[in-house]
């Protein structure tokens, strides 16, 4: 397989219709007219470099998109055959950390921002197929407010008949919100969640009730928050957190094996 393309940022504008749409060489910020209200996102794309494919969107956690671990998830995933963009939700709209202010109205948020990446990626050259969505801890409830049709219908992310688009989901340590206890979620969706959790922890997520097919979960025993990423042990906001090889591989064979499943 070649290698990725180098990443690359886009601005456009969206509305009722189309405004404008400019490939950039450089750093650039997407902004996003809705309802009225300037709101902006910005994205970096990573292609696999020949041909057409399927695209996964990456959602980041709550200090933003700036970890060089969502970029390394673009180069896996593009290595699996997929087309991957990191949506960046905070840069532009000058917020540097939600961690310890995550609400409800963050997670539909990102959800807004990854349906309007997906709307716009139908319209690229290199995409071709489904799209699926891909999140770590705040970016995995983003995944979560994504599967669950009501809550983006009462919050005004979609109106009745719409839909995300979204064909597949992946929820890595998600915070499980009030309300993301969707017993029907409208897309397939993996929870890979560790039992060592201690910022998100796994009891929060109602694990008995999610007994619909499209449901799918992974607990790996030994693993903590942010288990895939290969960083020294720290504390972070008060919590511990550790990388663990035994749950990274794992979840990574079943991420792969899940959007394969889902995205043809």
């Amino acid at each position: 397989m070649q290698a990725p393309r180098p990443a690359t940022r886009l601005s456009f504008r969206f509305g009722a219709m189309w405004l404008m749409t400019l490939l950039l060489s450089g750093c650039a910020q997407v902004v996003v007219d809705s309802k009225g209200a300037p709101q902006q996102f910005s994205m970096e794309v990573f292609s696999v470099g020949s041909g057409k494919a399927p695209t996964v969107l990456i959602a980041h956690g709550c200090d933003g998109a700036r970890l060089l671990a969502y970029r390394d998830w673009a180069k896996q995933i593009n290595s699996w055959g997929y087309n991957a963009i990191v949506v960046d939700s905070y840069s532009k709209r000058g917020i540097g950390s939600t961690c310890n202010r995550s609400t409800i109205d963050t997670y539909r948020q990102g959800a807004d921002d990854l349906i309007k990446a997906a709307i716009w990626l139908q319209a690229q050259n290199w995409h071709s197929g489904k799209i699926g969505a891909i999140g770590f801890s705040r970016g995995g409830s983003v995944g979560l407010a994504l599967a669950n049709q009501d809550l983006l219908l009462q919050g005004g992310v979609l109106k009745a008949g719409e839909h995300s688009n979204i064909s597949a989901v992946v929820a890595y340590y998600p915070h499980c919100f009030q309300g993301s206890h969707t017993a029907k979620p409208n897309a397939p969706t993996l929870l890979q969640l560790g039992a060592k959790d201690d910022w998100t922890p796994i009891s929060n997520c109602n694990l008995k009730a999610k007994t619909d097919s499209n449901y799918h979960i992974n607990i790996y025993p030994n693993a903590g928050h942010a288990f895939d990423m290969s960083y020294p042990i720290r504390t972070v906001y008060g919590h511990y957190l550790f990388y663990d090889n035994e749950a990274d591989v794992a979840s990574r064979k079943a991420t792969r094996e899940f959007f394969d499943r889902f995205l043809h």
